[in-house]
């Protein structure tokens, strides 16, 4: 563990190992499963019981045995009465911790969210302790509940509630309450010592005269104490007395290694990071000025020395948000590839994948090694036994738990031949990662993201490549990450980000590029921003992380109309925005906008995940999903969605699902894929799909491997896309989009974090040409487009009746139909493509 003892940056050195591990997992108990599992516990009181906490507000009971069945279950407790939970999101029934003489006082103390009374704050934290029936060992009246503390948020945002507690060896409660939501920390709960928030609390339950009574003024009164050696007692206005350390982001699981007294903690970082630290009394953990040991918000100024995490790794991979775990104290696991005995093991909720980290204390150096990936599991929480063997659960409506075993792990699914065939764009973005691939009618296809390079040229995260003259730059780029880019029907591109100089001029975090230059869009927004969108009238759409713009409040998401900066404010409730953060944004033909990302609320109506925006109210899509939406695509008759979520409307659709919306029901396509998924885009027929996924699944019992992208229809199912069965990519696809030139919706390109596609070597961007294009003779007098006599107006005319295809200039169907005649005069000026079936494509340009 390293100390900074001045506000400046150092880099924290680790490295990741790779290899066959022989360590794997296996369903602990095969004929049981659980809703919404977030918690293993097992109570060291020798009945040899597990314990499984439902978010909902349950926690279940059973004896420890492989074969228990569902009637081996005891509803333990019940308070769903009085948690406040949502699928997916960061509220419910949290934690749960025995007393250390739970086995004759019969104590356990609950962690756990409920409504608030105050007025425009949604969340209350509770920690109460219960009493087990003295005549049912199984079974504890609700009604035995004392409160021990409730703290009121203080911001209207539900994630970020921590909720993890436990005993020390001191004998003292531990409590991770986080920083109270939102991005980057919009309060500053992280470096305010006199609140809660953003902390790890210690406290002393036993009324035992050891310690002083806690004087928090917040209700109720003296139903615990305070250790003397916390760091802040008696500070008033210099540090809460339940405060043991603070500068935490969401600390998502903390464990005690009995061995050596060390409080390992997994802190979930903003947008890049994700940490391990090693808690110790009265330590400040830098957050929100930093994410692991980068400087992620250069206006939080901290005097004070910071403690850096012992190890972190970054989301390239896939990863997007860690659990934490334990230290292996069992003897069960003998595999010396590698030998995990006596060290941390943690995973990715997101990615399922699982690590055993080694540690060095003398020297502070670091590494993990990779055990396992899930086959789609998600990795909601670890557990131990009464033997320290080591658990996980998954998450979902009928989550499974798993258990750490001897063993390799195999690889799931079949490898199937692909669709299609992929190639690279020259040499490609060699160092960093692409964001966003936009495409224009001239050839030209953009490029974002964090990188320096862009074929042989330097390329400050924007670039542009085509076919004819190969990769050039927009200017001297910008001085941070694009996220977003989006073209306008004027030929502007438009790019979003996070960033305050774009090729040359202050910009903050969005600016536009005319062609020649870039410029700012008034103020910009505070903040990240992650999506664009764009009207006919060429009107922006921006979401992100910004609670403001120009210091006006707007939640996350604002309207730019080419002079002004504005709110979503929904008209009945006076409330503008969402509640968490905006990861994807899609306008349909009628006007309407579909929002995606992390909230549970838009306008102050209740939206899990996904919501809707009609100019003037909020709305949502049924009962949303279970977990972040980080993609949409539209069609004329459904929503197709994707993210990290396995619920959506109440069913399990892993990752992936759609909306129809004469219905106005979810389903799922196939059984979805077994990883998280980034991007979408439509034809009309198929649906393409990226992300970090290996597999798609074709039902309950049979998946194909994709390698990260996929193709979807109806009649088909699932297809793996590439040459024989060298499909997708090998590591991560972050945004794909059709070509707008000639080839239309039968070139796709790709960007993200990748070396390889199909079998061509790809820097991190390549390009797929589908089946259709692949299967025409490449003959001289067999032109695959034809130009109509442009530009025209209104009716297009035809030398004979035909079935007919009109897409956009990014390949999205407009229309289909059967006619010699058609009237384009509805749609909006630009270039449009006339696919006509068994014959030649136009290109038709409305005046």
């Amino acid at each position: 563990m390293k100390t900074l003892t001045t506000p400046t940056v150092f880099v924290l050195l680790f490295f990741t190992m790779f290899g066959t591990a022989q360590i794997t997992y296996e369903a602990a108990f095969p004929n049981i499963d659980f809703e919404f599992p977030v918690e293993i516990q097992s109570p060291t009181d020798g009945t040899d019981r597990m314990f499984i906490v439902e978010q909902r507000g349950r926690i279940k009971v059973f004896p420890r045995t492989t074969n228990v069945g569902t009637n081996d279950i005891d509803t333990f407790l019940n308070i769903t009465d009085r948690v406040r939970f949502r699928d997916g999101q960061e509220v419910g029934l949290l934690g749960l911790a025995f007393h250390p003489d739970y086995d004759t006082n019969g104590y356990f103390y609950t962690y756990y969210t409920t409504d608030s009374p105050v007025p425009n704050i949604t969340v209350r934290m509770v920690l109460s302790r219960f009493t087990v029936s003295t005549t049912n060992p199984n079974f504890v009246d609700p009604d035995s509940e004392l409160i021990i503390f409730q703290f009121d948020k203080n911001q209207n945002n539900s994630n970020h509630n921590g909720g993890k507690i436990a005993f020390g060896p001191d004998g003292y409660l531990y409590i991770s309450i986080g920083d109270g939501g939102g991005g980057n920390d919009p309060e500053g709960n992280g470096q305010n010592k006199n609140t809660v928030f953003g902390s790890i609390l210690r406290i002393d339950i036993d009324l035992d005269g050891n310690n002083p009574v806690e004087a928090n003024p917040e209700l109720p009164n003296g139903n615990y104490e305070i250790p003397s050696d916390n760091p802040f007692p008696g500070n008033v206005g210099n540090g809460l007395d339940e405060i043991y350390a603070y500068g935490i982001r969401n600390t998502w699981k903390f464990s005690f290694d009995e061995v050596t007294g060390r409080l390992w903690g997994a802190d979930v970082g903003q947008g890049a990071f994700e940490e391990v630290n090693i808690i110790e009394n009265g330590k400040n953990y830098g957050w929100s000025r930093y994410e692991a040991n980068s400087v992620a918000n250069s206006d939080v100024t901290i005097t004070e020395p910071v403690v850096f995490p012992v190890h972190f790794y970054n989301r390239n991979q896939g990863d997007r948000s860690i659990t934490g775990g334990y230290v292996y104290r069992g003897s069960e696991i003998t595999s010396l590839s590698p030998d995990i005995s006596s060290k941390y093991i943690f995973g990715d909720y997101v990615s399922g994948r699982v690590w055993v980290l080694d540690y060095n204390p003398s020297t502070g150096a670091s590494s993990s090694t990779l055990l396992f990936n899930t086959s789609g599991e998600f990795v909601s929480s670890f557990g131990v036994d009464k033997n320290g063997e080591l658990y996980f659960s998954d998450y979902g409506s009928n989550a499974q738990i798993y258990k750490l075993v001897d063993g390799t792990s195999t690889p799931s699914g079949t490898a199937v031949n692909g669709i299609g065939q992929w190639d690279n764009l020259n040499q490609g973005i060699p160092n960093g990662i692409v964001q966003s691939i936009v495409t224009d009618t001239n050839g030209d296809v953009y490029h974002a993201g964090t990188f320096s390079q862009a074929g042989t040229t330097t390329a400050n995260n924007i670039a542009v490549w085509n076919e004819s003259t190969g990769w050039r730059t927009l200017g001297t780029g910008s001085n941070g990450t694009i996220n977003t880019l989006k073209i306008a029907p004027n030929g502007n591109l438009y790019a979003g980000g996070a960033f305050t100089e774009i090729g040359g001029i202050s910009a903050k975090n969005i600016a536009v590029w005319n062609g020649n230059n870039w410029s700012a869009l008034g103020s910009g927004v505070d903040g990240t921003v992650a999506a664009l969108e764009i009207d006919d009238s060429g009107n922006i759409y921006a979401g992100g992380v910004f609670e403001t713009v120009n210091g006006n409040t707007v939640r996350n998401i604002a309207f730019w109309n080419g002079a002004n900066w504005s709110a979503l404010t929904d008209a009945t409730s006076g409330i503008s925005g969402t509640n968490n953060e905006v990861r994807s944004l899609v306008l349909d033909n009628d006007g309407t906008l579909y929002v995606g990302g992390n909230f549970d609320e838009a306008g102050n109506t209740t939206a899990n995940r996904i919501a809707t925006w009609n100019g003037t109210n909020w709305g949502t899509l049924g009962t949303g999903t279970s977990g972040f939406v980080e993609a949409i695509a539209v069609t004329s008759t459904e929503v197709f969605i994707g993210g990290n979520f396995s619920i959506a409307g109440g069913q399990t659709v892993n990752r992936i699902a759609r909306w129809n919306k004469n219905t106005t029901t979810w389903s799922s396509l196939g059984n979805g894929v077994n990883n998280i998924v980034n991007t979408l885009i439509h034809d009309g027929t198929n649906l393409y799909v990226g992300g970090a996924f290996d597999t798609a699944n074709v039902d309950n019992g049979n998946s194909i491997i994709v390698n990260n992208v996929a193709r979807w229809n109806e009649t088909d199912g699932w297809n793996a896309m590439g040459t024989d069965t060298n499909v997708g990519v090998d590591i991560k696809i972050n945004s794909i989009n059709f070509a707008s030139d000639s080839d239309g919706i039968d070139k796709i390109f790709a960007g993200g974090n990748f070396s390889s596609a199909g079998a061509t070597n790809a820097n991190n961007t390549a390009k797929w040409v589908s089946e259709n294009v692949l299967s025409i003779p490449d003959t001289p007098d067999q032109q695959t487009v034809y130009l109509y006599p442009n530009p025209t107006t209104g009716m297009v005319q035809l030398p004979d009746e035909n079935e007919w295809v009109l897409t956009d200039n990014s390949g999205k169907i407009i229309k289909k139909g059967r006619s010699a005649i058609f009237d384009i005069s509805e749609y909006s000026v630009g270039m449009y493509f006339l696919k006509i079936k068994d014959k030649n494509t136009l290109k038709i340009i409305k005046r």
